[in-house]
């Protein structure tokens, strides 16, 4: 029997760090773990790299590596992820006229919460 997205997603949305995560990612898409990692600032390398695992295995986002001189690991959204994104955004329009907080045009990792 297949499981529910709609509990698998809402389940994995409502960890810590996976809403900013998850914006983070569409707006420096097929950036590495490092960049990833810098532009959260206060997430832990073990945090980051557990939702980042939790997402590829929900195949919402996709996780590229390039051999070369040097290996590099990049990361993107799935068409999945983007239909998910779009959610998002519309729960931070919803948020942003009923909390009175203006989060609709900010990054969530800019949210005084994290």
């Amino acid at each position: 029997m297949e499981s529910c997205m709609f509990f698998k997603a809402s389940h994995l949305m409502g960890k810590k760090w996976s809403l900013a995560l998850l914006e983070g990612i569409s707006i420096n898409e097929g950036k590495g773990f490092n960049m990833i990692l810098a532009r959260t600032r206060k997430i832990s390398p073990r945090i980051l790299a557990g939702r980042l695992k939790e997402f590829e295995d929900a195949g919402i986002l996709e996780k590229k590596t390039t051999q070369g001189e040097t290996r590099r690991t990049s990361y993107s959204l799935t068409q999945k992820g983007k239909e998910l994104l779009k959610i998002m955004k519309l729960m931070k329009k919803w948020n942003s006229r009923y909390s009175g907080m203006n989060c609709e045009n900010a990054e969530c990792i800019d949210c005084p919460f994290y």
